[in-house]
């Protein structure tokens, strides 16, 4: 059985090493072993979405914030111009984990159940993000003809600060799943819509892409997947 808890305010630091220690765990993994991703003020003004296991190990996380039209101190406004994007009140989510062993979609769906919940409750209309992929031409050329070919194209012009060389775009046949990253294919059939033209993220040394959803949008997809 997975439970869900949301917390916020963490004081604790055993509860802000284990996330930390996920967190790791995945980014490392994922991206590059020269990651440390520390706990920080972004982490001290978000909410916390966490999913345990029966044996009460944490097995998926995302944090999420909440912003009233101020894009300043978002994670997306340090690569991506904002100005053509205005929302008076909207969240954005980052950080997403989840433990190798849970990828079969109970955990991402429960993650997804309770942030869509959260977002109705406090009548938020909008939640943004940044969808980080391996820095590989591979994966961005399929990743990228992925977003045009199934027009998955957010309509609001949000160009990259860091801007990153697309080779070519692929034709639909042409097209390996394998070489498109998972979450932007969970994103878009959850509803997702991506600005196309990613940005290069030096930190960490991933590709990025604006990422936007409607909650009205996300809520429809969930309701059909339960």
């Amino acid at each position: 059985m997975l439970i869900c808890s949301i917390l916020s305010n963490i004081k604790e630091e055993s509860i802000k090493n284990e996330i930390l220690s996920l967190r790791n765990i995945i980014f490392q993994e994922t991206y590059s072993y020269d990651i440390k991703d520390n706990w920080d003020n972004y982490d001290d003004n978000s909410y916390h979405f966490l999913i345990y296991n029966n044996d009460k190990k944490l097995v998926g996380y995302y944090r999420l914030r909440k912003f009233n039209n101020n894009f300043n101190d978002t994670l997306a406004s340090e690569l991506f111009d904002l100005n053509n994007f205005s929302l008076n009140e909207f969240a954005e989510i980052s950080r997403a984990c989840v433990h190798p062993n849970y990828r079969d979609g109970s955990v991402i769906s429960l993650l997804w159940t309770n942030i869509s919940g959260f977002l109705l409750t406090h009548e938020i209309q909008y939640c943004i993000g940044c969808t980080s992929i391996i820095n590989n031409t591979i994966i961005l050329n399929n990743t990228f003809s992925y977003i045009l070919n199934k027009n998955l194209i957010f309509k609001d012009l949000i160009l990259p600060k860091n801007k990153i060389i697309i080779e070519k775009k692929l034709d639909e046949e042409h097209i390996k799943k394998k070489n498109v990253t998972t979450l932007i294919r969970a994103y878009g059939k959850q509803g997702a819509l991506f600005s196309p033209w990613p940005s290069l993220d030096e930190k960490w040394n991933t590709i990025d892409f604006f990422t936007v959803f409607s909650v009205a949008s996300l809520t429809k997809k969930l309701a059909k997947m339960g």
